[in-house]
């Protein structure tokens, strides 16, 4: 349409211009009756262009061969127990040439001796910060980020669960431990505490706790703690001192660590704290 237009537009200039030549010279041309008129439509085709876009044909992605082999995953004790076997057992069936064992975390001290003799578990699930340094310090664990997929793994986890030790990435977070606070209303009162505004920062705590120590045994003869924590744990592994870790850091005023730089190994090496 706008060339057609356009060529409209030239033409009434053409025919104006021709006039005036006419009219601009000579003598005063006679009026002339004009007896019919014919009216010429000048019609230009219209050009349109249209892209269409061309989308090459990929190059086929190879097909990866089916997953076959056997491994070993230890888990701590309790409830990610129920939590692991489901997703194995489903990863199997995905995988029908793949086996995975899921077992409990060795008591104790025993996953070093099982690194020792070379038995030890293909994955482990142990905490955050402890013992993945440890491990990464003994250069037992396998570096993660140059693994098949981990670039976009790491791209969907957020980026305060990740650390690197030593240059490396040697764990993926795979769930979160929260640490609650649990508290006896009864000897709240009789400590002269107000039950229902239990501590809300780690000085309240520590005041609370020492009016606490300071009540009289119990009948029979039973003293009354401030504070227990759960100390039964220990036999499970690392993990418990990864969970007094902040605690202790906090009480402290961040002055001082119950774990060495590297978290290594426990130090309790200040009086003071």
């Amino acid at each position: 349409m706008l060339r057609k237009n356009v060529w409209l537009v030239l033409l009434m200039v053409g025919s104006l211009v021709l006039s005036m030549l006419a009219t601009g010279c000579g003598p005063t041309p006679t009026p002339q009756v004009v007896r019919e008129t014919v009216e010429v439509v000048q019609t230009v085709p219209v050009v349109k262009t249209v892209e269409v876009a061309v989308t090459s044909t990929p190059v086929p992605t190879p097909t990866p061969a089916p997953l076959k082999g056997e491994i070993t995953i230890a888990v701590v004790h309790g409830a990610m127990m129920d939590w692991m076997r489901p997703m194995a057992e489903k990863f199997m069936e995905l995988h029908p040439g793949t086996k995975v064992n899921v077992i409990e975390e060795p008591a104790g001290g025993q996953l070093d001796a099982m690194i020792a003799a070379g038995n030890q578990p293909d994955i482990f699930v142990g905490s955050f910060g402890y013992m993945a340094a440890k491990y990464a310090a003994m250069d037992v664990l396998v570096p993660l980020e140059d693994m098949p997929g981990a670039e976009e793994l790491f791209a969907r986890l957020d980026p305060n669960t990740l650390y690197k030790y030593y240059g490396h990435y040697y764990y993926v977070p795979a769930g979160i431990d929260i640490t609650v606070m649990i508290y006896n209303k009864e000897l709240f009162k009789e400590a002269g505490l107000d039950p229902e505004k239990p501590p809300e920062t780690f000085d309240e705590f520590l005041a609370a706790a020492e009016k606490i120590q300071a009540l009289p045994p119990r009948e029979d003869g039973s003293k009354v703690y401030g504070t227990v924590f759960w100390n039964d744990a220990l036999v499970w592994g690392g993990w418990y001192w990864n969970m007094l870790a902040p605690i202790y850091f906090n009480i402290n005023g961040a002055k001082y660590r119950v774990m060495n730089s590297i978290g290594t190994d426990i130090v309790f090496d200040k009086p003071e704290a």
